[in-house]
């Protein structure tokens, strides 16, 4: 407020007065703009010019722009060597950026200009504190609450240490304090956050985060620590918002578009994230990361294609990533491109031979390109497999003219009989009928397609082919498009 409050008096005398006074609007970018057009003014006079960097510095600072912040630091304080709000910021940025020497020798030079300035001694102490200097920060810590009783910020400074030697804990009882003294205080609610997100307790960091954004609404940090706090609890579409008022301060920042992205798959809003991933990948194509997270919202949308192209290029960059193997591999099996898929699986299962999921992944596939004897192989290699597993099994070893009863008993026998899919076992082992195992399926659809795609199978097996025909059809009308059971029954009728 200092600061501010001399940008005023000395801008109000200089020539250029109206551009350069919304050097003080509360948005950032808005600041950062006037000042930019004040600071072009060559007939601006020093001491006006060294205010004006300060006060670009700071926005820059709150939009996270250190680099730029710390220029501005640097050439107004040569201008003006004796300015303390200056040095205190710029401490404040050299020991976010580990110069803790620095830091410490900004935040002495304000004690030197104001032995009386308490925000300097907290400073240097958090600054001694990372170089292990902790007598010393601790006089300092001592320094400061002398001459501020009430003042938050040895607690607050004492929290920023615990939290760099990994101790959420008592981070938290320091900066609770800190609340406690001034609520106003907008750094020790977000460093409280900070602190509690690190000790698992995401719910009351998200408190925190909202604390401190009540006070300073449009800060970049806050919104950003808030929405990786509403991930953490789940909370996907709180963090997208987040994320997206992130970048309506700051469009096109591609930390927050990467961010919202991944937030948007996570909350299956998938158009969303290849929006975000699109967007970064115009500005910098070719990010092997970013081809495969909008390659999975692509898979999602079923736009399999489009997704098989995005791994590709991952996978062009990245060779060998199990991650991208699959999700091709899955691409490839959406569009009947078994070939690829089983290549691309065989791949990943060199790298993770006993991989469940890949194994699982590879005998699908198979069994949807008719190779039923491989699929049996992989399914049998499938440690302790669900019940739907297991049947998948019996089949693909039926198909391939093997016997599968005693793997098929096994299973059967760890499960209710009377819970679904009890019928379908009972019924391949001969117990109960084809009515039994739809009457069992009831009216819920995911079970009814399961029915109908077992009871196809069936008649596969036992060479009655006008039966298959007709649980397969049934099965398409009940299977959703894109589900396993529906693609087999489609297969399955054109192979009838």
């Amino acid at each position: 407020m200092r600061l501010i409050t001399a940008l005023v008096l000395g801008l109000a005398q200089s020539a250029v007065a109206q551009p350069t006074s919304a050097c003080f609007s509360a948005a950032a970018t808005e600041r950062i703009a006037a000042c930019s057009a004040a600071l072009d003014d060559a007939s601006l006079p020093a001491g006006t010019r060294a205010l004006a960097l300060f006060a670009r510095a700071e926005a820059y600072h709150s939009n996270t722009d250190t680099d730029l912040a710390l220029a501005d630091l640097d050439a107004g304080l040569a201008l003006s060597p004796g300015d303390t709000t200056a040095l205190l910021l710029r401490a404040t940025i050299k020991e976010a950026r580990g110069d803790a020497p620095g830091a410490e020798s900004d935040a002495s030079a304000a004690i030197a200009r104001d032995p009386a300035l308490g925000e300097a001694y907290l400073r240097r102490a958090g600054a001694r504190f990372a170089q292990g200097k902790d007598a010393a920060a601790i006089a300092d810590l001592g320094e400061a609450r002398r001459l501020n009783p009430r003042d938050p910020g040895p607690f607050r400074v004492r929290g920023e240490y615990f939290l760099r030697q990994n101790k959420p804990d008592e981070a938290v009882g320091e900066l609770t304090q800190a609340v406690a003294l001034n609520a106003a205080d907008v750094e020790s609610h977000i460093l409280l956050g900070q602190a509690l997100l690190r000790a698992g307790k995401a719910v009351e960091a998200i408190a925190a985060f909202s604390a401190a954004l009540s006070l300073k609404p449009d800060d970049l940090r806050i919104l950003r620590a808030r929405a990786l706090a509403y991930g953490q609890v789940e909370n996907y579409a709180a963090a997208m918002a987040d994320f997206s008022h992130a970048l309506v301060l700051r469009p096109g920042d591609a930390a927050t578009l990467e961010a919202r992205g991944v937030a948007a798959l996570q909350s299956a809003n998938h158009a969303q994230a290849v929006t975000d991933f699109s967007a970064l990948l115009k500005a910098l194509p070719g990010r092997a990361d970013w081809h495969y997270f909008r390659g999975l919202a692509y898979l999602r949308e079923q736009q399999p294609i489009e997704a098989a192209a995005d791994f590709s290029v991952t996978l062009s960059q990245v060779s060998g990533d199990v991650d991208a193997l699959s999700a091709r591999a899955a691409a490839y099996l959406a569009t009947d491109k078994f070939t690829p898929a089983d290549a691309d699986l065989t791949a990943a299962l060199k790298q993770q031979p006993n991989s469940s999921e890949f194994l699982t992944q590879r005998a699908q596939a198979r069994f949807l390109a008719g190779r039923f004897d491989a699929a049996a192989a992989d399914f049998a290699s499938v440690k302790n497999p669900p019940p739907r597993l297991a049947l998948w099994r019996f089949i693909a070893a039926s198909r391939a003219k093997q016997d599968g009863r005693k793997n098929l008993t096994a299973a059967a026998n760890a499960l209710n009989a009377r819970a679904w899919p009890g019928a379908v076992f009972r019924f391949f082992l001969g117990e109960v009928s084809a009515e039994d195992v739809i009457t069992q399926a009831g009216d819920e659809p995911s079970r009814r397609c399961e029915a109908r795609f077992y009871l196809g199978h069936a008649g596969v097996i036992l060479g009655q082919a006008d039966q298959a025909r007709e649980h397969f059809t049934d099965a398409l009308q009940a299977c959703g498009r894109q589900t396993l059971e529906a693609q087999s029954a489609r297969l399955e009728l054109a192979r009838l």
